[in-house]
């Protein structure tokens, strides 16, 4: 079997001379002009700067017999650029192997594209048979005629929140409503009320009745923010993990107590109480459970919840390798930042109550704001301004749009405005986006929610 692995630059020779080895066999190479693109042989040394690229040696027992290059186009639809395997190597399947790789190794997209010489007949046949489409035929810059083919796959993407108290926060927002909103349309995506998981906060969480009230809260929040009920599953976590007492205990047969420790929450915890629950302990096991359950393949969250997932995917790899079952790993996607800290800085909270809630009256969120902290080293308006570490600006950076941020941001560090009118602005921009949320949460009817919830 082989593997694929991000190239570094020293790979880039030996990539390159596998290039020239693998296109020179081909006896179609005569009918295309190379001289007109230099590059087609080679591997431009810029394409490893460039963001839109990810670049890919094949490799088989520790040895590189290739590569691929993929062009993302879009959020989840990329190019498969270039793919080749050294001549010695061909025809052993390699090539499918590479392509059913890239597709595990990458999923967040969904479609996938290439274009490939008409006159290169076997690579029509090879992508034909593993599941491209030809859509169409186009003549490049230099004249010559490509097929354009396309593979679609289905991803499932899911997000989940604890129903606790308070309902939605702008924590939430941004890291798991806005993304399942804005790829609602893309992936299959299921919205999952972690019930099991809130328990470990509190035991009145025990209270079925106190969840229900929680959840319809929450779901009738989401709703009104844009979520499409009809493109979302919407699912309880107790409801579906009824059957999965086996699978607990097999995950926790591949995973060791002091691994679960080095987890980044497991020790802010443990430093705070070193006699804690079994139940917080078991917290990535019972997350894995959400993902192999749910069958995804993305999960929608915070950036803080990365280490949790390099975990998840450690643990679904073990178990793979064992040969006992196979799981799909999971990738992370967050929102527009990987993380909104609270109004204090921190980490947001509801027990540390450093967020704002989409429940705040305009008045209790024009307090919080003016809590934000801006540049302590500023004494005075007309004095320039830093915005690194500035919990105003990273909100501004968040919710107002682009021209205004950059505008707000060249004044600040120009000491052209002062930090009382930067905070009212942004109180302004959070009212008139919660404004226009109640309007719509106003209109939906509790009866729509409990049939949902039923």
């Amino acid at each position: 079997m082989i593997s694929l692995k991000k190239i570094d630059k020293k790979d880039i020779n030996i990539i390159e001379d596998l290039q020239i080895k693998s296109f020179s066999c081909y006896s179609e190479i005569k009918e295309l002009n190379l001289k007109k693109e230099k590059t087609f042989l080679k591997l431009p040394t810029m394409l490893l700067e460039r963001p839109n690229f990810l670049i890919f040696k094949v490799i088989l027992s520790e040895k590189i017999i290739g590569a691929l290059y993929i062009k993302i186009i879009k959020s989840n639809i990329c190019e498969i650029y270039r793919l080749f395997i050294d001549p010695l190597f061909q025809g052993l399947g390699y090539g499918s192997q590479a392509i059913s790789e890239i597709i595990s190794l990458t999923p967040r997209f969904t479609d996938y594209y290439l274009y490939t010489p008409k006159c290169f007949r076997n690579n029509e046949s090879f992508y034909s048979k593993n599941g491209f489409i030809v859509e169409d035929e186009v003549m490049d810059r230099y004249g010559f005629i490509k097929l354009k083919f396309h593979k679609k796959i289905e991803r499932k993407a899911l997000t989940a929140l604890k129903p606790s108290d308070g309902g939605l926060h702008l924590g939430h927002l941004v890291g798991n409503i806005e993304p399942l909103i804005k790829y609602q349309n893309v992936y299959n995506c299921t919205f999952m009320f972690a019930d099991m998981q809130v328990r470990n906060i509190d035991n009145k969480y025990y209270n079925w009745q106190v969840l229900k009230e929680n959840m319809k809260l929450m779901l009738k929040q989401m709703i009104a923010l844009g979520l499409d009920v009809e493109k979302v599953n919407i699912r309880i976590e107790s409801k579906i993990k009824k059957n999965a007492f086996d699978e607990f205990i097999f995950f926790s047969d591949f995973i060791k107590n002091t691994r679960l420790q080095r987890l980044p929450l497991m020790k802010h915890i443990i430093q705070e109480n070193k006699n804690i629950k079994m139940s917080i302990l078991n917290y990535p096991i019972l997350q894995t459970l959400d993902f192999t359950i749910n069958d995804a393949d993305l999960v929608f969250s915070n950036g803080d919840n990365q280490a949790c997932i390099e975990l998840i995917n450690e643990l679904i790899k073990k178990i793979n390798s064992s040969s006992f079952r196979s799981y799909k790993t999971v990738k992370l996607l967050t929102g527009k930042v990987s993380l909104l800290e609270g109004i204090d800085g921190m980490k947001m909270s509801k027990s540390k109550n450093n967020c704002i809630f989409l429940t705040d009256t305009n008045e209790q969120i024009r307090k919080k704001v003016n809590k934000m902290f801006t540049d302590s080293n500023r004494t005075s308006e007309g004095i320039p301004g830093n915005i690194s570490q500035n919990i105003v600006f990273k909100y501004l950076f968040v919710f107002a749009n682009e021209k205004l941020y950059n505008d707000l941001k060249t004044k600040y560090e120009n000491g052209e405005i002062g930090d009382s009118k930067l905070k009212n602005i942004l109180s302004e921009i959070l009212i008139d986006k919660i404004e226009k949320y109640r309007k719509k949460f106003e209109t939906i009817s509790d009866k729509l929610i409990d049939d949902l919830l039923s």
